[in-house]
């Protein structure tokens, strides 16, 4: 799969002032290759979503032999 590579910081400009749930899937940076490697998972992008009150949230998400999942 292929996703846009984006910064946090290019991330957040893009979904600053959106409705709430809108987000973006991008591709992670190399601290996020890295634990995609110790985790034992075929790929990982990062999700860059508009939470409540405006607030941006990322979060990791990997993809395993058993499928998708968000990194805790």
């Amino acid at each position: 799969m292929e996703f846009e590579s984006l910064s946090r910081i290019e991330a957040e400009t893009r979904l600053k002032g959106r409705p709430l749930g809108t987000h973006l899937i991008r591709r992670g940076e190399e601290i996020n290759d890295d634990i995609t490697k110790a985790l034992g998972a075929i790929e990982s992008c990062l999700l860059t979503i508009v939470e409540s009150n405006g607030k941006i949230a990322e979060y990791l998400l990997v993809h395993t032999k058993d499928g998708w999942t968000i990194y805790q």
